[in-house]
């Protein structure tokens, strides 16, 4: 019973940095790049920009990734939730070890965690797309 109770305080120490790291560095580059994507539209005289489509592509992605990041924060949240639940079943002490911890919260906290990073990849190589297109008229 000894080795639930540490398991049970390494899920709860988890849970309370589970919302670092790596989520956080996304969500602050995708609102970040999305910042900067938006601040290459500009009103004026002159030419539109060529490829306008990949900036509109950059901006979507990058909005995608951060609402994904948001939704992984609550699947995560449950995934902890559900596991701490798992490690109190007194009735089958066993039940943490033969159930994945967390759950289906947890495979859909990878999921999202993953297409969020992909999202923002993406929209990296669209803004790269867009600025390199236009790198003339934007000086």
């Amino acid at each position: 019973m000894d080795e639930i109770s540490k398991y049970r305080d390494i899920l709860i120490r988890g849970r309370e940095c589970a919302v670092r790291s790596f989520d956080d560095w996304l969500m602050k580059l995708s609102a970040g790049a999305l910042a900067i994507a938006l601040g290459l539209v500009r009103a004026g005289p002159g030419q539109p920009p060529r490829e306008q489509w990949t900036l509109v592509v950059s901006w979507m992605l990058f909005t995608l990734a951060l609402a994904l990041m948001l939704a992984s924060f609550r699947t995560s949240h449950a995934a902890f939730t559900h596991a701490l639940t798992q490690t109190a079943d007194a009735l089958d002490p066993s039940r943490p070890w033969r159930e994945t911890p967390g759950g289906i919260y947890t495979k859909a906290t990878t999921a999202l965690t993953y297409i969020s990073g992909v999202c923002f990849l993406l929209g990296v190589v669209a803004l790269g797309y867009f600025t390199t297109a236009n790198l003339g008229s934007l000086r």
